[in-house]
Protein backbone atom coordinates (compact mmCIF):
# COMPACT_ATOMS: atom_id res chain seq x y z
CA UNK A 1 0.00 0.00 0.00
CA UNK A 2 1.07 3.27 -0.92
CA UNK A 3 2.46 5.68 2.36
CA UNK A 4 -1.05 7.93 4.11
CA UNK A 5 0.26 11.04 5.67
CA UNK A 6 -2.56 11.36 8.81
CA UNK A 7 -1.56 14.74 9.95
CA UNK A 8 -5.41 15.56 9.59
CA UNK A 9 -8.51 14.44 8.24
CA UNK A 10 -11.71 15.49 6.56
CA UNK A 11 -15.38 14.31 6.77
CA UNK A 12 -16.92 12.89 3.71
CA UNK A 13 -20.80 11.62 4.61
CA UNK A 14 -20.19 9.66 6.95
CA UNK A 15 -16.43 8.77 6.31
CA UNK A 16 -12.95 10.24 7.65
CA UNK A 17 -10.52 10.37 4.75
CA UNK A 18 -6.96 11.52 5.78
CA UNK A 19 -5.49 14.57 4.25
CA UNK A 20 -3.44 14.80 2.29
CA UNK A 21 -4.94 12.06 0.54
CA UNK A 22 -3.40 9.55 -2.14
CA UNK A 23 -5.91 9.43 -4.54
CA UNK A 24 -4.55 5.48 -4.75
CA UNK A 25 -6.80 4.76 -1.79
CA UNK A 26 -9.82 5.99 -3.02
CA UNK A 27 -10.71 3.11 -5.51
CA UNK A 28 -10.36 0.55 -2.31
CA UNK A 29 -12.22 3.27 -0.36
CA UNK A 30 -15.49 2.94 -2.50
CA UNK A 31 -14.95 -0.50 -3.75
CA UNK A 32 -14.85 -1.84 0.29
CA UNK A 33 -17.86 -0.13 1.36
CA UNK A 34 -21.44 -0.38 -0.91
CA UNK A 35 -22.88 2.53 1.24
CA UNK A 36 -25.84 4.03 -0.62
CA UNK A 37 -24.50 7.38 -0.37
CA UNK A 38 -21.86 6.86 -2.28
CA UNK A 39 -22.47 9.24 -4.63
CA UNK A 40 -22.77 12.20 -1.92
CA UNK A 41 -19.32 11.24 -0.64
CA UNK A 42 -18.11 10.97 -4.33
CA UNK A 43 -18.93 14.63 -4.71
CA UNK A 44 -17.45 15.49 -1.53
CA UNK A 45 -14.45 14.00 -2.65
CA UNK A 46 -14.33 15.53 -6.33
CA UNK A 47 -14.63 18.38 -4.86
CA UNK A 48 -12.39 18.41 -2.31
CA UNK A 49 -9.06 17.19 -5.10
CA UNK A 50 -10.57 19.68 -6.97
CA UNK A 51 -10.26 22.75 -4.96
CA UNK A 52 -6.75 20.92 -3.67
CA UNK A 53 -5.42 21.29 -7.26
CA UNK A 54 -5.23 17.48 -8.19
CA UNK A 55 -7.31 17.58 -11.37
CA UNK A 56 -5.81 14.17 -12.90
CA UNK A 57 -6.68 12.40 -9.90
CA UNK A 58 -10.01 13.73 -10.13
CA UNK A 59 -10.28 12.17 -13.54
CA UNK A 60 -8.81 9.48 -11.90
CA UNK A 61 -11.48 9.32 -9.34
CA UNK A 62 -14.35 9.99 -12.10
CA UNK A 63 -13.27 7.29 -14.58
CA UNK A 64 -13.36 4.80 -11.68
CA UNK A 65 -16.86 5.63 -10.40
CA UNK A 66 -17.98 5.92 -13.74
CA UNK A 67 -17.10 1.65 -14.43
CA UNK A 68 -18.83 1.32 -10.64
CA UNK A 69 -22.08 2.55 -11.24
CA UNK A 70 -23.35 2.17 -7.29
CA UNK A 71 -24.99 5.72 -7.38
CA UNK A 72 -25.32 8.22 -10.53
CA UNK A 73 -23.57 10.83 -10.63
CA UNK A 74 -24.85 13.84 -9.46
CA UNK A 75 -24.29 17.51 -11.10
CA UNK A 76 -22.65 18.48 -8.13
CA UNK A 77 -19.66 16.41 -8.95
CA UNK A 78 -19.91 17.56 -12.93
CA UNK A 79 -19.02 20.80 -11.87
CA UNK A 80 -16.15 19.69 -9.97
CA UNK A 81 -14.93 18.26 -13.23
CA UNK A 82 -15.53 21.11 -15.43
CA UNK A 83 -13.96 23.85 -12.90
CA UNK A 84 -10.87 21.23 -12.23
CA UNK A 85 -10.73 21.07 -16.39
CA UNK A 86 -11.44 25.18 -16.35
CA UNK A 87 -8.41 25.52 -13.92
CA UNK A 88 -6.24 23.74 -15.70
CA UNK A 89 -7.09 24.54 -19.01
CA UNK A 90 -7.66 21.30 -20.17
CA UNK A 91 -10.36 21.48 -23.14
CA UNK A 92 -9.49 17.84 -23.78
CA UNK A 93 -11.00 16.37 -20.83
CA UNK A 94 -13.57 18.78 -20.79
CA UNK A 95 -14.60 17.67 -23.65
CA UNK A 96 -15.20 13.94 -21.71
CA UNK A 97 -16.98 15.45 -19.33
CA UNK A 98 -19.81 17.52 -21.70
CA UNK A 99 -19.86 13.66 -23.56
CA UNK A 100 -20.92 12.45 -19.98
CA UNK A 101 -23.21 15.07 -19.22
CA UNK A 102 -25.14 14.69 -22.33
CA UNK A 103 -25.40 10.98 -21.89
CA UNK A 104 -26.98 11.66 -18.26
CA UNK A 105 -29.22 14.50 -19.57
CA UNK A 106 -28.04 16.77 -16.58
CA UNK A 107 -28.03 19.94 -18.55
CA UNK A 108 -31.87 20.27 -18.07
CA UNK A 109 -32.94 23.21 -15.96
CA UNK A 110 -29.21 23.27 -13.97
CA UNK A 111 -28.46 26.35 -14.30
CA UNK A 112 -24.73 25.85 -12.29
CA UNK A 113 -24.29 23.03 -14.20
CA UNK A 114 -24.47 24.40 -17.74
CA UNK A 115 -22.58 28.22 -16.13
CA UNK A 116 -19.84 25.82 -15.75
CA UNK A 117 -19.91 24.42 -18.98
CA UNK A 118 -19.87 27.53 -20.18
CA UNK A 119 -16.87 29.17 -18.59
CA UNK A 120 -14.97 25.83 -19.25
CA UNK A 121 -15.24 26.41 -23.11
CA UNK A 122 -14.85 29.79 -23.01
CA UNK A 123 -11.53 29.82 -20.50
CA UNK A 124 -10.36 26.97 -22.80
CA UNK A 125 -10.31 28.48 -25.54
CA UNK A 126 -13.47 27.54 -27.29
CA UNK A 127 -15.79 30.08 -27.84
CA UNK A 128 -17.72 28.57 -31.09
CA UNK A 129 -18.69 25.44 -28.06
CA UNK A 130 -19.29 27.90 -25.40
CA UNK A 131 -21.51 29.85 -27.58
CA UNK A 132 -22.96 26.87 -28.49
CA UNK A 133 -23.93 25.48 -25.28
CA UNK A 134 -24.92 28.90 -24.44
CA UNK A 135 -27.47 29.22 -27.04
CA UNK A 136 -29.07 25.42 -25.83
CA UNK A 137 -29.19 25.92 -22.26
CA UNK A 138 -32.64 26.51 -21.14
CA UNK A 139 -31.94 28.66 -18.18
CA UNK A 140 -29.70 31.17 -18.05
CA UNK A 141 -28.74 33.88 -15.27
CA UNK A 142 -26.26 36.59 -14.81
CA UNK A 143 -23.52 34.54 -13.86
CA UNK A 144 -24.23 32.62 -16.76
CA UNK A 145 -24.00 35.71 -18.95
CA UNK A 146 -21.02 36.71 -17.54
CA UNK A 147 -19.21 33.68 -18.11
CA UNK A 148 -19.78 33.88 -22.21
CA UNK A 149 -18.91 37.67 -22.28
CA UNK A 150 -15.67 37.37 -20.12
CA UNK A 151 -14.87 34.58 -23.07
CA UNK A 152 -15.95 37.13 -25.83
CA UNK A 153 -13.49 40.06 -23.97
CA UNK A 154 -10.44 37.63 -23.35
CA UNK A 155 -10.45 36.54 -27.49
CA UNK A 156 -10.42 40.29 -28.60
CA UNK A 157 -14.22 39.42 -29.73
CA UNK A 158 -15.34 42.80 -28.32
CA UNK A 159 -18.24 43.28 -30.96
CA UNK A 160 -19.65 40.32 -29.78
CA UNK A 161 -19.34 41.04 -26.54
CA UNK A 162 -21.61 43.81 -26.71
CA UNK A 163 -24.07 41.92 -29.03
CA UNK A 164 -24.73 39.44 -25.85
CA UNK A 165 -24.76 41.93 -23.69
CA UNK A 166 -27.48 43.78 -25.55
CA UNK A 167 -29.25 40.40 -26.22
CA UNK A 168 -28.64 39.85 -22.08
CA UNK A 169 -30.69 43.38 -21.43
CA UNK A 170 -33.44 41.98 -24.00
CA UNK A 171 -34.08 38.73 -21.58
CA UNK A 172 -34.31 41.25 -18.52
CA UNK A 173 -31.07 39.76 -17.32
CA UNK A 174 -29.95 42.84 -14.72
CA UNK A 175 -26.28 43.44 -14.89
CA UNK A 176 -23.64 43.40 -12.07
CA UNK A 177 -20.74 44.39 -11.50
CA UNK A 178 -18.89 41.41 -12.96
CA UNK A 179 -21.24 42.59 -16.24
CA UNK A 180 -19.96 46.05 -16.42
CA UNK A 181 -16.68 45.06 -15.80
CA UNK A 182 -16.51 42.72 -19.10
CA UNK A 183 -19.16 45.13 -20.75
CA UNK A 184 -16.32 47.96 -19.96
CA UNK A 185 -13.24 45.89 -21.52
CA UNK A 186 -15.14 44.97 -24.63
CA UNK A 187 -16.23 48.81 -25.59
CA UNK A 188 -12.27 49.45 -25.22
CA UNK A 189 -11.69 46.43 -27.48
CA UNK A 190 -14.40 47.67 -29.82
CA UNK A 191 -13.46 51.54 -29.22
CA UNK A 192 -17.59 51.83 -28.46
CA UNK A 193 -16.71 55.05 -26.34
CA UNK A 194 -20.74 56.22 -26.44
CA UNK A 195 -22.15 52.60 -24.72
CA UNK A 196 -18.80 52.75 -22.08
CA UNK A 197 -19.99 56.56 -21.38
CA UNK A 198 -23.93 55.11 -20.91
CA UNK A 199 -21.98 52.53 -18.46
CA UNK A 200 -20.59 55.06 -16.52
CA UNK A 201 -23.22 56.76 -15.69
CA UNK A 202 -25.44 53.55 -14.51
CA UNK A 203 -22.06 52.71 -12.36
CA UNK A 204 -22.33 56.12 -11.01
CA UNK A 205 -26.02 56.14 -10.23
CA UNK A 206 -25.59 52.35 -8.75
CA UNK A 207 -22.31 53.98 -6.28
CA UNK A 208 -20.35 50.61 -7.34
CA UNK A 209 -17.17 52.59 -7.13
CA UNK A 210 -17.42 53.20 -3.69
CA UNK A 211 -16.87 49.33 -3.02
CA UNK A 212 -14.96 47.90 -6.24
CA UNK A 213 -12.13 49.00 -7.68
CA UNK A 214 -11.41 46.43 -10.27
CA UNK A 215 -14.58 48.33 -11.99
CA UNK A 216 -12.59 51.60 -11.51
CA UNK A 217 -9.65 50.64 -13.26
CA UNK A 218 -11.72 48.72 -16.31
CA UNK A 219 -13.35 52.37 -16.46
CA UNK A 220 -9.73 53.76 -16.79
CA UNK A 221 -8.58 51.14 -19.17
CA UNK A 222 -11.49 52.09 -21.44
CA UNK A 223 -11.10 55.50 -21.50
CA UNK A 224 -7.74 55.18 -22.97
CA UNK A 225 -7.93 52.62 -25.20
CA UNK A 226 -10.42 54.58 -26.44
CA UNK A 227 -8.08 58.13 -26.58
CA UNK A 228 -9.98 59.72 -24.11
CA UNK A 229 -7.30 60.67 -21.53
CA UNK A 230 -9.14 63.50 -20.10
CA UNK A 231 -12.03 61.69 -19.10
CA UNK A 232 -9.61 58.97 -17.89
CA UNK A 233 -7.42 61.30 -15.40
CA UNK A 234 -11.66 62.48 -14.36
CA UNK A 235 -12.17 58.82 -13.58
CA UNK A 236 -8.81 58.01 -11.67
CA UNK A 237 -9.15 61.08 -9.73
CA UNK A 238 -12.55 60.26 -8.36
CA UNK A 239 -11.99 56.56 -7.66
CA UNK A 240 -11.81 56.40 -3.49
CA UNK A 241 -9.45 53.61 -3.77
CA UNK A 242 -6.33 53.08 -5.89
CA UNK A 243 -3.87 50.27 -6.24
CA UNK A 244 -1.20 49.83 -8.85
CA UNK A 245 -3.12 48.68 -11.44
CA UNK A 246 -4.96 51.79 -11.47
CA UNK A 247 -2.37 53.27 -11.89
CA UNK A 248 -0.22 51.51 -13.98
CA UNK A 249 -3.34 51.73 -16.27
CA UNK A 250 -3.22 55.60 -16.48
CA UNK A 251 0.59 55.70 -16.70
CA UNK A 252 0.24 53.45 -19.44
CA UNK A 253 -2.09 55.35 -21.34
CA UNK A 254 -0.44 59.05 -20.95
CA UNK A 255 2.67 57.04 -22.41
CA UNK A 256 1.81 55.18 -24.81
CA UNK A 257 -0.18 58.28 -26.51
CA UNK A 258 3.09 60.55 -26.19
CA UNK A 259 2.85 62.25 -22.78
CA UNK A 260 5.87 61.30 -21.35
CA UNK A 261 6.19 63.90 -18.85
CA UNK A 262 2.76 63.07 -17.77
CA UNK A 263 3.21 59.75 -17.37
CA UNK A 264 6.07 60.30 -14.95
CA UNK A 265 4.31 62.76 -13.14
CA UNK A 266 1.53 59.96 -12.39
CA UNK A 267 4.96 57.94 -11.43
CA UNK A 268 5.60 60.48 -8.52
CA UNK A 269 2.21 60.17 -7.45
CA UNK A 270 1.97 56.80 -7.00
CA UNK A 271 4.96 56.54 -4.87
CA UNK A 272 3.61 59.36 -3.04
CA UNK A 273 0.72 57.01 -1.88
CA UNK A 274 2.70 54.16 -0.96
CA UNK A 275 2.27 51.60 -3.80
CA UNK A 276 4.91 49.54 -5.24
CA UNK A 277 5.45 49.20 -8.83
CA UNK A 278 4.66 46.29 -11.14
CA UNK A 279 6.31 45.09 -14.09
CA UNK A 280 3.31 46.43 -16.05
CA UNK A 281 4.73 50.27 -15.00
CA UNK A 282 8.21 49.77 -15.41
CA UNK A 283 8.12 49.15 -19.32
CA UNK A 284 5.29 52.43 -19.33
CA UNK A 285 7.56 54.01 -17.03
CA UNK A 286 10.80 53.20 -19.56
CA UNK A 287 9.04 54.16 -22.47
CA UNK A 288 7.66 57.36 -21.23
CA UNK A 289 10.97 57.87 -20.04
CA UNK A 290 12.85 57.54 -23.56
CA UNK A 291 10.01 59.80 -24.85
CA UNK A 292 11.31 62.49 -22.54
CA UNK A 293 14.90 61.79 -22.39
CA UNK A 294 15.05 61.16 -18.40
Amino acid sequence: MPEMHTARWITVGRWRIPVPFSIVHLPLFIQEDRHPYLGAAWDGSAGFLKVHHHQYHTFTHHRHHHQNPIHPITSHAFVSLLKACTSSRDLERGLDVYSEISRFHCLQDDVFLGTALVDMYAKCGSLIRAQEVFDKLPVRNVVTWNALLTGCVDSGCGEEALDYFEEMHLEGILPNAVTFVCILKACGVAQSLSLGEVIHVEIMKQNLLERDVILGNALIDMYVKCSMLERAQEAHDKLPRRNVISWSTFISGYAQHGFGDKALDCWRKMKDEGLSPNATTFIFVLKACGSTGS
